[in-house]
């Protein structure tokens, strides 16, 4: 990924928002002695310790993974909503899941009679709209309601770079920009960088419009999580991440 220094924009004052609608062993064989008899049952015994020490091993693997798994659990959006009042925003959570999809449109609001749910994250490519499937070139409005817990630290959202131009809006006001987002080949400008901006402090209720836009990729959409968390947690992961980028 290319870097630039990040830019916040000022989103503490913005006009009321237009968007309301709102995760056993062989034996010893034929012909054998009494001691040859007695040192297969030594090996067999012995194996008892070896089998035990191994079952041990693998249950403890299962648990590690388990454990692993449940802290590692994300919310998912259901129908362009996720709730994330109930969560701890002291690190970064995804906004994974159903956000609602509008294909060919960049009009805000959007068209909601022609509202449709894309996972997120997901290439576009996958999707199917009025049972067509959908290629990689194109343009669409992604949009997503966040519900924030009331009692927060300053929180940072992580915007990564999609396929291959975005504008985003956070309620109403545009915060991060890639490229340049057109309905067409002639005016659009693909970009790939990585943005980190800052949410307006006492927000409870985040809406995200998403533009995007592409005509120079195979691939169109969002590969990547978009995160939310605490200002200096997502910043720290960030910087981890260009510093191994170095390298």
């Amino acid at each position: 990924d290319n870097h630039e220094p990040m830019h916040e924009p000022n989103l503490d004052h913005h006009p009321e928002s237009r968007y309301r609608r709102p995760a056993q062993a062989d034996g010893p064989g034929s012909g054998g002695s009494r001691c040859r008899i007695h040192v297969n049952n030594s090996v067999n015994n012995s194996s008892l310790p070896k089998f035990m020490r191994g079952l041990f091993l693998f249950l403890l693997l299962i648990g590690k993974f388990a454990v692993v798994q449940a802290s590692t659990y994300q919310p998912l959006a259901k129908q362009g909503v996720l709730d994330l009042r109930g969560w701890d925003l002291s690190k970064e959570v995804r906004l994974d899941g159903e956000w609602e999809f509008y294909w060919k449109q960049l009009e805000i609001p959007a068209d909601t009679s022609k509202r449709t749910y894309l996972m997120v994250p997901s290439l576009w490519n996958h999707a199917f709209i009025n049972g067509r499937k959908l290629t990689g070139t194109g343009y669409a409005t992604y949009y997503l309601r966040l519900l924030l817990p009331p009692e927060k630290k300053q929180l940072r959202m992580n915007m990564p770079a999609v396929y291959c131009a975005y504008k985003l809006y956070v309620n109403g006001i545009k915060a991060a920009e890639n490229g340049k987002v057109s309905d067409n080949p002639y005016d659009f400008k693909p970009q790939w960088i990585n943005r980190i901006f800052t949410i307006p402090s006492q927000t409870d209720t985040v809406e995200l419009v998403l533009q995007v836009a592409n005509f120079v990729h195979s691939k169109g959409g969002i590969k990547k999580s978009i995160t939310i968390g605490d200002g200096n947690y997502v910043s720290l992961e960030r910087r981890k991440i260009e510093a191994v980028d170095l390298f």
